[in-house]
């Protein structure tokens, strides 16, 4: 009776491994749910004239423009590009101010206007500025454009890019008194 035994339980062993091996109900695959999470960004970056259209790959090496000497009152062609780098959804606005140009030991003023994508333009004589403000973005700019704004790739990240020129007021220019003047010029980025 005990040489009986090893094969009973061998027995019992395949009989209840093979019911499990093919049990109806178990599932034939399976899967693995993956989740990325991709954070927004946006950066803002103000460069020379010749950094136009830039990649995203050189948004990130393109020189920063901080300083631009103005020859004369006549108006610029383009001295720089705002360029705003972003993967954001929702469209953005870039909102323009300017401070007069200074003469700091005798407080004189030059007055000018700065243009941002030819469209937009503050003036820093005026009281009322009321065409400083640029929307653009991956939500387009109100057009039945596929592919909106001037920057890469629909719906990915993108960089869009925007001239800047300048216009020295003339009357202030001429009666300017010697010396070395200093304004500032902000673009501020907002993202909608």
């Amino acid at each position: 009776m005990t040489k009986n035994h090893p094969w009973i339980f061998l027995t019992i062993i395949l009989f209840l491994g093979g019911q499990a091996l093919f049990a109806d109900g178990l599932p034939s695959s399976t899967g693995l749910d993956l989740c990325v999470p991709i954070q927004g960004t946006s950066n803002i970056k103000i460069t020379d004239e010749t950094n136009h259209n830039l990649s995203t790959h050189d948004f990130d090496t393109a020189p920063i423009l901080s300083e631009y000497t103005v020859q004369d009152a006549e108006q610029t062609d383009t001295i720089a590009y705002v360029h705003v780098k972003t993967n954001k959804r929702n469209n953005f606005t870039l909102t323009m101010t300017a401070t007069p140009l200074i003469q700091a030991e005798s407080s004189s003023r030059i007055d000018y206007t700065v243009f941002l994508d030819s469209s937009y333009h503050y003036d820093t004589k005026s009281s009322e500025n009321n065409q400083n403000i640029l929307t653009d973005g991956n939500q387009g700019n109100g057009t039945t454009d596929p592919f909106p704004g001037n920057g890469y790739a629909y719906g990915l990240l993108r960089v869009f890019s925007y001239p800047v020129s300048i216009d020295l007021e003339d009357l202030s220019y001429e009666a300017a008194l010697e010396g070395t003047y200093g304004g500032t010029i902000t673009f501020t980025y907002t993202s909608n």
